[in-house]
């Protein structure tokens, strides 16, 4: 079985936000009121004279450009290259759905899948971080991010409105998309760990009674274990090394683990791994 791009990018943010590697380093970037001038300062740090900055400034602009426009094809459910086309799935879903709240969950989906593409792309040079200088590309990656500031913010606050409404949406009643759509922003609640943690067990049933997805289950289980700073069970969560390669955070029974994957419709975890790391630890 291969790893679902979905299942990739609920890894993707663990990785992003723990990798040490070098790479990482020069990418990071706030939410912060001063982000642009901060943004900007960091850029006149890192060329040497004012014309090399206009120069690399110059080059950032139109990179941002680029980014801006495949962001908004995306979300538009065009035809876009990978890994934009995972976030133009479910703007292509919403476009179609039966009912306004499903159209508002798949356009949010597709917000989430955006806001964790960028870095990944960044780290391997390609669509609008394609020839740039470490200078430009942290630039623009710093300007391109600031689009997802707040997203996961309301799309959790949103997703515990509709929950405390109606309850998960469950593959029978809403569809196997749903399901998927509602898991990615339930995965990506990070910043209300208490919220995750609530709705583990509820998944837990619904993917017994073949309501929800196992693998769901599976990535929201290890995810609220590394918040609560517990053992994983399904090795689904870790880091980009100073090597560029991905390696999962401590098991439980590491002995186990393939069982333990395969029961919940996961691959093998050296595949996992391999697969998750290349698209996300990969250095250009």
């Amino acid at each position: 079985m291969k790893a679902s791009p979905l299942l990739l990018a609920a890894a993707v943010t663990v990785v992003g936000v723990s990798s040490a590697h070098a790479q990482m380093t020069a990418l990071q970037y706030t939410c912060d009121a001063d982000a642009r001038e901060r943004a900007l300062k960091s850029l006149k740090e890192e060329t040497a004279s004012d014309v090399e900055q206009a120069t690399e400034l110059k080059a950032a602009e139109a990179a941002i450009a680029v980014a801006y426009k495949l962001n908004a094809d995306a979300l538009s459910g065009l035809e876009v290259p990978q890994p934009y086309s995972g976030a133009a799935y479910w703007a292509k879903l919403a476009a179609k759905a039966p009912s306004p709240e499903l159209a508002e969950l798949y356009t949010r989906a597709a917000k989430d899948q955006l806001t964790r593409f960028q870095v990944g792309i960044a780290i391997q040079r390609i669509h609008w971080a394609a020839g740039l200088s470490d200078a430009a590309r942290g630039y623009a990656h710093r300007i391109i991010q600031l689009d997802g500031c707040g997203v996961d913010q309301a799309n959790t606050a949103w997703l515990k409105e509709r929950l405390k409404a109606h309850g998960w949406y469950t593959i029978d009643t809403y569809g196997k998309e749903a399901d998927q759509a509602a898991f990615l922003l339930a995965q990506h609640a990070d910043r209300d760990a208490a919220f995750q943690a609530e709705v583990l067990p509820q998944l837990e049933k619904l993917a017994q009674e073949g309501k929800a997805r196992p693998t769901s289950y599976a990535m929201l289980y290890d995810r609220v274990a590394v918040a609560q700073k517990r053992l994983q069970r399904y090795g689904s969560q870790g880091r980009c090394n100073d090597q560029g390669v991905w390696t999962a955070f401590e098991t439980e029974d590491p002995a186990n683990l393939d069982q333990r994957r395969a029961s919940m419709g996961l691959q093998p975890a050296a595949d996992y791994a391999a697969v998750v790391g290349s698209r996300a630890c990969k250095r250009a």
